[in-house]
C-alpha cells in the first residue's frame, strides 16, 4: 500500500473514478491460516480507507471476488 494514496490522486486527476484491489487466497485443508485471513482483512480495510478518502465514494472503492482452485474442489467432490 506504500504510495497508494499518491497514485490514486494522480489517477483521479487523469479521470479515474475508482481503484480495484484483488487478493488471491489459496483454499485447502490447511489454508488460509487465521493469520492470512487477518492480514488480508487488514490490508483491504486500509486500502478501502485510502480510496474512500481520495475518491470520496464508498461504493466504488472496492469489490470482492472469490477465485477457486479447481483441483482442490475436484478432490472434495470426487470428480
Amino acid at each position: 500500500l506504500d504510495g497508494l494514496e499518491e497514485q490514486c490522486r494522480e489517477y483521479k486527476k487523469l479521470g479515474a473514478q475508482f481503484a480495484k484491489w484483488r487478493a488471491v487466497i489459496k483454499i485447502s485443508h490447511h489454508a488460509p491460516s487465521q493469520l492470512a485471513i487477518n492480514e488480508n482483512a487488514s490490508t483491504l480495510a486500509r486500502y478501502a480507507s485510502i480510496c474512500q478518502q481520495v475518491y470520496n465514494e464508498w461504493t466504488k472503492s472496492f469489490e470482492t471476488k472469490c477465485l477457486f482452485i479447481l483441483d482442490y474442489f475436484k478432490n472434495l467432490s470426487g470428480i
